[in-house]
């Protein structure tokens, strides 16, 4: 992507990519072997300056603000992809299991491609908001499998946007038979995913991880044109420590789906 002095742009976590591999030459780099992610191989962007390769910079749509694009950038951008990697047409139900940061995005670029959303969260009020943008259907995640199967014949698709364990097994055992499953969430120890069922249900098992470039820029239009909005907070950089500490402590806990953005 050719970038000016003067453009608006967005550091994405793919920060550079081999160029040479099989994966690269064929549009898949986001899984080159050689990759480099910023905030974890190289140098992230929490800072008022930051150094970057523009090779995986996003261009920002004029209409859409900072705080809004940011998000858009790594959880929209994952988000966007494990949707339309869920294979679904307009009219079928997607579960997503997860309904933080990247799930209540999901939520809604299910929407724009015509899916009905069933919603599965620990958190009550996460499921309000859920309903309130729009779900057919919550459940609380405790037995949300027997739930989506007794009372609504399964999904058609679930992708999972949480590291839980639990997570992943609920949602594999709400699948209806033929359908997937798409792995989001990172870190998550070995679920329980018997194999028998996977074979009798002829179900799909997929991880997906950030997405093409297209999904970057399809996601970043979605927003700007208002169909897709990011729920943001903003604060001074300063406050940067003394927010993310305690972030940090709950996460030690279990996942949480904070979403602070700072600025």
């Amino acid at each position: 992507m050719a970038v000016r002095v003067g453009d608006r742009v967005g550091i994405t976590y793919l920060a550079a990519t081999c160029g040479e591999c099989e994966l690269c030459r064929s549009g898949r780099e986001r899984y080159c072997a050689r990759q480099l992610n910023s905030g974890y191989s190289v140098q992230g962007a929490l800072a008022s300056l930051a150094v970057v390769r523009t090779q995986y910079l996003a261009k920002i749509p004029d209409a859409l603000n900072a705080a809004e694009a940011a998000p858009i950038c790594c959880a929209g951008w994952t988000a966007y992809s494990a949707v339309r990697e869920s294979g679904l047409a307009p009219g079928q139900l997607l579960g997503i299991f997860g309904m933080g940061g990247l799930g209540h995005l999901a939520q809604q670029y299910a929407a724009t491609r015509g899916l009905r959303v069933a919603a599965v969260d620990i958190s009550e009020e996460k499921l309000r908001m859920s309903s309130d943008l729009g779900a057919e259907i919550t459940v609380p995640a405790e037995n949300a499998a027997r739930v989506l199967q007794k009372q609504h014949g399964g999904v058609d698709a679930a992708i999972v946007l949480t590291p839980a364990p639990s997570a992943i097994e609920q949602a594999f055992r709400s699948v209806k038979r033929t359908g997937s499953l798409v792995l989001a969430g990172w870190r998550a120890p070995d679920s329980n995913c018997p194999s028998s069922i996977l074979c009798s249900k002829a179900s799909s098992v997929r991880g997906s991880f950030l997405g093409t470039r297209q999904d970057l820029e399809d996601a970043l239009q979605l927003a700007a044109s208002g169909k897709v909005k990011p729920h943001v907070e903003t604060h001074p950089l300063e406050l940067a420590p003394a927010l993310l500490g305690p972030i940090a402590a709950r996460r030690a806990d279990g996942p949480r789906g904070d979403r602070v953005l700072i600025r």
